[in-house]
């Protein structure tokens, strides 16, 4: 579920944080949308901290592929992605 989604967005809110990519990464879903789809949310924390960037932090996509549940999986090629989606949280 999106929590931005079901606040209403002329609540404020003294600190906002963002944390997405993860399940894009996951789904294998292609960075151009996820680009996209991060600067909507990131507009909307925006709105939610009353207009103050300041106030919004944005985290990074932590890098599963060290926990046991990713044993099974290709934890290199995850890294990878995990840095290209965090990349994209980065540039402006």
């Amino acid at each position: 579920m999106n929590v931005i989604a079901t606040k209403k967005l002329q609540e404020h809110f003294d600190i906002v944080t963002l944390l997405k990519g993860v399940n894009d990464q996951y789904q294998h879903l292609d960075t151009t949308g996820y680009k996209k789809r991060f600067e909507e949310c990131l507009v909307k924390a925006i709105l939610l901290s009353g207009k103050i960037k300041e106030h919004v932090f944005v985290l990074f996509i932590p890098d599963y592929s060290v926990i046991p549940c990713a044993k099974d999986s290709d934890t290199a090629k995850i890294k990878i992605e995990l840095d290209i989606f965090n990349a994209i949280n980065q540039s402006p």
